[in-house]
């Protein structure tokens, strides 16, 4: 299972997006391994425990992977790689097209590193936003 934004904190998962999944999702697994954009210090995650959704007793494994949710955007870290998408359209219309484009950006991928190399785009956000802090029970 993959979280677009996620922190962890002694098992304790936090996300941003793709919320709408996770009761389900997280029902349905066996086991629930978490790639995360960023591990953060406990103290992030303890400033608003009302975002944890996926507790220690549910979580097998975390791994930091930034860039993890790629081509897709991740608030506040980068933008959509249209281009990937608009690739992946154009090359995958046949199952023989389809299994060429998964060679190059699956099977014959050595390692995350290489992945990264290979995508061709500025996907920096130009414009950060930082949503207005929020005084719970004040």
């Amino acid at each position: 299972m993959k979280f677009a934004s996620s922190w962890r904190y002694p098992g304790e998962v936090v996300w941003v997006e793709m919320m709408y999944i996770t009761d389900p999702a997280v029902g349905a697994a066996e086991n629930i391994l978490v790639t995360a954009e960023e591990i953060v210090d406990p103290d992030i995650i303890k400033s608003d425990p009302s975002r944890v959704a996926i507790t220690q007793e549910q979580v097998t494994a975390v791994v930091e992977c930034p860039f993890g949710a790629h081509p897709s955007p991740l608030a506040g870290h980068y933008n959509r790689d249209n281009g990937y998408y608009l690739d992946y359209h154009r090359r995958t219309a046949t199952q023989e097209a389809f299994n060429e484009w998964a060679d190059e950006w699956v099977y014959d991928v050595e390692n995350r590193d290489e992945y990264l190399e290979q995508i061709d785009a500025d996907l920096s956000i130009t414009d950060p936003t930082v949503a207005a802090e929020v005084q719970y029970g004040q």
